[in-house]
């Protein structure tokens, strides 16, 4: 009997005391309880993700004490080591630790919160009690982890073309009253300046050329200074020279040579004191003038090359400046008293008129420079808004591009290779494209 009873005891001792050991040594916190999420931003890409302790006591979680994240799902090893978060790694953990877990994925192994197990204690701290593991955007929603957020220029940025100013250094390239620009098909850039009786002559990188023509007699007036210059079909140059009030304006064709090809003074019949602008037409070598009184009536004239009068646009303009020609032999007018742009066929017949007064879209604040691109494009110099406007042939607004020199804009061009050329009064300011 004593036996069976000693026996028993035995038995019964040896179930109980390991369970309770097991009850004895359990901690809350450590015992395998699912890990809480907490959504976070979903983006894609790698499986990347955000982690987070928030701690009892004053124990701390660092790299070490997180021991390993089990691959499971059947992925086989998908784990780089823990490393500290960056600052721009997503919002800072109040009291506690925060670290970011990196996939290096295999296959399409993501981290999910299952594959996380626990927080080992290690430091000699013994167990930290309460632990609660919280995963940023846990489940099969990858983070992206944010870029280099640096300020430095890849070589992509770098190798681009930059939109360039230019003319205001010192030295012979300086310019002082810059109206009228042109660009030739060989990229160089002809500035009519009000300061000088030649033209001053740029690349399309900047570097100042030379003076042009670069022998005398020049332009052959002395006293006249250019206001405006414009290129033709066979690559000639036309100025437009001003002689008021002492003398009559006068218009010059002259070759790529600085030779002397035509020229002949503008007729005594309209009123001037206004600033005049000049195209010439691609097709015909017509001659495209404008006059003003200053400050209430204008118009435009078109010559042939040996400047015989065709026809004189009835004066409705106030103030007209600065004239284009398109492909078609439309001609139009950029009035800078009514911040309007007229349209006139071959003919000098009126066809339409846009623009008007206002501070954005299609609207101007006193135009002045104007030309027509290859695509048949009209280009607007919106003076006081600081901005050119792009409109259709037929004046419907399309878009702008902002100016950002300090000087007033006057004069515009358009490059073979798609540049935008602004005249300034003291600079040139080159756009790659527009």
């Amino acid at each position: 009997m004593s036996l069976s009873l000693t026996f028993v005891t035995t038995v019964s001792l040896a179930i109980v005391v390991p369970v309770l050991l097991t009850h004895f040594n359990r901690q809350p916190g450590i015992h395998g309880s699912p890990a809480t999420t907490i959504a976070g931003p979903k983006t894609t890409d790698s499986g990347a993700w955000q982690s987070s302790a928030v701690l009892m006591g004053t124990d701390k979680v660092t790299s070490a004490d997180v021991i390993k994240v089990i691959p499971v799902h059947g992925r086989g090893p998908s784990l780089a080591p823990l490393q500290p978060a960056t600052a721009t790694a997503g919002p800072k953990a109040t009291d506690s630790g925060a670290w970011k877990c990196s996939a290096a994925r295999m296959g399409t192994g993501k981290v999910t919160s299952a594959d996380v197990i626990k927080v080992s204690p290690v430091h000699g701290r013994g167990p930290s009690p309460g632990i609660t593991a919280e995963m940023e955007a846990a489940g099969p929603a990858p983070i992206n982890l944010p870029g280099s957020t640096g300020t430095g220029e890849t070589s992509d940025q770098a190798s681009r073309p930059r939109i360039i100013t230019f003319g205001d250094e010192p030295g012979a390239g300086k310019l002082r009253s810059a109206r009228g620009v042109a660009v030739s098909p060989d990229n160089k850039i002809w500035v009519a300046d009000r300061s000088t009786p030649r033209l001053k002559v740029y690349s399309m990188e900047g570097v100042y050329l030379h003076q042009f023509p670069q022998a005398a007699p020049g332009l052959g007036y002395s006293s006249k200074t250019p206001s405006d210059v414009s290129i033709d079909k066979d690559g000639h140059l036309w100025v437009l020279m001003i002689g008021y009030p002492a003398s009559p304006d006068s218009v010059v064709q002259v070759t790529r040579d600085g030779d002397l090809k035509a020229n002949f003074d503008l007729p005594g019949s309209v009123p001037r004191g206004g600033v005049r602008g000049m195209a010439v037409g691609l097709c015909n070598n017509h001659v495209y003038v404008t006059w003003s009184d200053g400050h209430s009536r204008g118009g435009v004239q078109a010559f042939t090359p040996d400047g015989k009068l065709l026809w004189n646009a009835d004066p409705r303009m106030k103030t007209p400046i600065y004239v284009a020609v398109d492909g078609k032999e439309n001609i139009f007018v950029s009035d800078y008293d009514t911040s309007i742009i007229y349209m006139y066929d071959k003919t000098g017949r009126f066809v339409k008129k846009f623009g008007g007064p206002g501070l954005s879209g299609g609207r101007l604040n006193r135009p002045e420079g104007i030309c027509v691109d290859s695509s048949g494009q009209i280009m607007v110099v919106d003076a006081l808004n600081k901005r050119v406007v792009m409109y259709t042939g037929r004046g419907e607004y399309v878009r702008h591009i902002a100016l950002r020199a300090e000087s007033p804009p006057a004069g515009v061009a358009v490059g073979p290779g798609g540049q935008l050329v602004v005249a300034h009064s003291y600079t040139i300011t080159v756009f790659p494209r527009y």
